[in-house]
């Protein structure tokens, strides 16, 4: 496993890996960071609700689809 602090080599590193679940945890850490820009917050947590869902992971799923519900970007 990953150190889970934010960047784009460990990132890089699980997209390259088919890591689902490293990569819903760091977009889902980088939408919680991103919350004073919302599109970028957006699109971090739409990135990890997909990897969420590829890796069968119902609680970053039930947080990244929250967040998007709040700000009117899923329903």
């Amino acid at each position: 496993m990953y150190d889970l602090c934010f960047s784009d080599g460990v990132l890089f590193t699980a997209l390259e890996g088919g890591d689902h679940q490293t990569a819903a945890q760091l977009y889902m850490q980088a939408a919680e960071l991103a919350d004073r820009e919302p599109d970028a917050a957006a699109f971090y947590a739409t990135h990890a609700f997909v990897h969420a869902l590829q890796a069968g992971d119902f609680t970053i799923e039930q947080q990244s689809g929250g967040l998007l519900r709040r700000m009117g970007r899923l329903r």
